[in-house]
């Protein structure tokens, strides 16, 4: 868990400065570097603590994204004896591109969310040469490890698998995965059985993002007409859909009976998975406020039905996985503002809710 905390520091630096300074004013209070004087080497070296501004290979940090390779950061993290590979998640409106392209292509054996896959051989063949070189600097007893949120992490994932199926690397040299509210994006798993093993996965409460696939909006829409189908005045759906009324037993029932039906298959859209070997699940005790874990098995998690929850967002942000993440680790309680503010620069790249 705590190496699961300090790569999820790499994964928000990713995100550049003002993701940092964000969250380091949530969950701490202050800012631990000047956003005017410091370097984006050094406001990262600040966040994840440990390393130097030096140790900083490669960025690929311009603010927004772009279509043709999302940016990411490598790194030699000597605390770590590690190379550290990490990817950024969805920071502007282009990368909805991405998240929304859900069909599968073959990829690595078996196949994989297509928009993830075309980003993740674009980070390899950007980040290749500096990770190689790294590794002939440091040849005994350094790992790979790759890391990202969201966006970032589905493709950190589909990295580790695609490094193991074409033998990218020496055999020598481990490989780890760690990603931070990945969505679901390969089937089926025991075609990178190597990668799978290699890969944690973590998921904050009803974050909404791991659950998304074409087959979990399927059968969320079943359950959706299920619904919608039941003889109800306007006024009784009303009550029910803002809170005031519990839905009958009988809607209860046929909502869930909708949810569990077998899906009809679709040519593009297998039930994808996150490549994991477990998933570890990050729940706060809503009395205590103290985080605790919980083991999850990637395959039946992919057959949940999404949660549609007032938190589904708010649980995705960067801070609540850092400060569940140190929660876990220290036993204290934590209470975090999960309305994280980013401004910006670039004229049309205002979002941040990924």
């Amino acid at each position: 868990m705590k190496q699961a905390e300090r790569y999820m520091k790499y994964s928000t630096a990713v995100y550049g400065p003002q993701m940092i300074a964000a969250v380091q004013k949530e969950n701490m209070g202050q800012v631990m570097f000047s956003e005017e004087q410091d370097s984006v080497e050094d406001c990262i070296a600040a966040h994840v603590g440990d390393i130097n501004a030096q140790a900083i290979l490669v960025t690929d940090m311009e603010e927004g994204d772009s279509l043709e390779c999302l940016r990411h950061v490598v790194t030699v993290d000597h605390a770590a004896k590690a190379v550290v590979l990490a990817v950024r998640g969805t920071l502007s409106l282009s990368s909805v591109y991405i998240d929304v392209a859900g069909f599968a292509e073959d990829f690595c054996g078996g196949q994989a969310h297509a928009g993830m896959a075309h980003m993740a051989r674009a980070v390899w063949r950007k980040a290749e040469a500096s990770v190689k070189d790294k590794f002939f600097q440091f040849p005994e007893g350094y790992s790979l490890v790759i890391t990202g949120h969201s966006l970032g992490a589905g493709v950190a994932c589909l990295i580790t698998i695609m490094l193991d199926y074409e033998k990218i690397l020496p055999s020598d040299i481990p490989v780890k995965c760690m990603a931070f509210a990945p969505p679901p994006v390969f089937y089926p798993l025991e075609a990178a059985q190597q990668a799978v093993q290699q890969t944690t996965a973590y998921v904050h409460q009803y974050d909404v993002v791991p659950s998304l696939s074409c087959n979990a909006l399927r059968r969320l829409l079943k359950a959706v007409v299920a619904y919608d189908q039941r003889e109800l005045s306007t006024y009784e759906r009303i009550r029910i859909e803002y809170g005031y009324d519990e839905p009958p037993e009988e809607i209860v029932s046929a909502v869930r009976e909708a949810s569990k039906e077998t899906l009809t298959e679709k040519d593009g859209a297998p039930w994808l998975a996150i490549p994991a070997k477990c998933i570890v699940w990050l729940e706060q005790n809503e009395d205590s406020k103290e985080y605790s874990t919980v083991l999850l098995d990637p395959l039946q998690y992919s057959q949940r039905l999404v949660d549609l929850t007032p938190d589904m967002i708010n649980d995705h942000y960067t801070n609540v996985y850092e400060a569940a993440l140190h929660s876990v680790i220290s036993g204290e309680a934590v209470q975090v503002d999960q309305e994280v503010e980013v401004q910006l620069t670039q004229s049309g790249s205002e979002s941040n809710k990924d």
